[in-house]
């Protein structure tokens, strides 16, 4: 008879411990058990694991599992495993001891419903309110002013404002007197008629001008207004005609004239203001004036913002 010799190397041994799959664990209880049996050689390294119902039938746990020691006596384990107070972890320790991790969320299947399960995980709805800040507008149609105020926190909260009311003004300059007759051919600015454009969007400006124009021995001339934007050195409005004379004899005139046009700004505030000229084209003119120093002979300014 031949003798074999065995080495400890060889030698191979085998532990079997039961574990816990707490992927199972939606219900009170500890989930569902099974056993694990791992082999190691005399160095301790692990050779084979088998996972198992009942020490025969094939189980393919879900990860993350917990070994225990035992499962009696309501569950209450040797070793309880350390939970993580992170307010991410969705996973809890019951009163019983046990671990229970939490079930697929039931969705009311209305198509009014935003919530949604997805592949990873619950998906809810979310506002992400841009392109909006105080005093600015909304829309293409209509101009409404919309105000959005947020207040960080959990859950955040928003105050939103909408005026109704588009921006408007209206000037009426009293005290603007100029004589055009003394700077013949020349630019004439009124600073009193200054009206300022708050914000981006697209106005009707509408001026009024009053003007009185006159020969005592006959001549031809005449007065011409337009509109510039100050800020940007923009002209709005081409050259309007306020008033002309052509008399061969003496003649008096007087009147006002409209000057209106829609202009669109990008941003503001933008400052609008009205300039004047008189032009001689034959003989002597002996008066030509805008404005006055009464509330019926002024100028008077008016925008109203009408869309964005």
């Amino acid at each position: 008879m031949r003798r074999v010799g065995v080495t400890a190397r060889d030698a191979t041994r085998a532990t079997t411990a039961r574990a816990i799959d707490i992927s199972q664990a939606s219900a009170p209880g500890c989930g569902r058990p099974f056993l694990r049996t791992t082999c190691r050689d005399c160095d301790g390294t692990v050779t084979c694991t088998a996972d198992t119902l009942d020490g025969s039938t094939p189980y393919a746990p879900v990860p993350p599992v917990i070994p225990v020691a035992s499962c009696q006596d309501g569950c209450a384990t040797a070793r309880p495993p350390c939970i993580s107070t992170d307010r991410d972890n969705a996973i809890t320790r019951g009163s019983d001891g046990c671990l229970y991790a939490p079930g697929t969320p039931s969705l009311d299947p209305s198509p009014c419903n935003a919530a949604r399960n997805t592949t990873g995980g619950l998906l809810v709805p979310r506002i992400d309110l841009t392109g909006l800040a105080p005093g600015g507008n909304s829309g293409v149609e209509r101009s409404v002013d919309i105000d959005v105020t947020g207040a960080p926190g959990c859950p955040e909260r928003w105050e939103i404002g909408a005026r109704l009311m588009p921006v408007s003004a209206f000037l009426n300059a009293e005290r603007q007197h100029a004589d055009l007759l003394a700077r013949t051919g020349s630019d004439v600015p009124v600073p009193e008629s200054d009206i300022v454009l708050p914000e981006a969007g697209v106005y009707h400006i509408d001026s009024d001008v009053r003007y009185a124009l006159g020969s005592a021995t006959g001549g031809s001339g005449y007065i011409i207004g337009w509109l510039r934007d100050e800020t940007t050195d923009t002209l709005l409005t081409s050259f309007t005609q306020i008033a002309a004379i052509n008399a061969a004899r003496q003649e008096q005139q007087g009147g006002t004239t409209h000057i209106m046009t829609e202009y669109a700004v990008a941003s503001g505030p933008r400052t609008v203001r009205l300039h004047l000229m008189f032009v001689l084209t034959g003989g002597k003119i002996s008066d030509a004036e805008a404005g006055g120093t009464d509330s019926n002979g002024a100028p008077r300014m008016r925008f109203l913002n009408v869309r964005d």
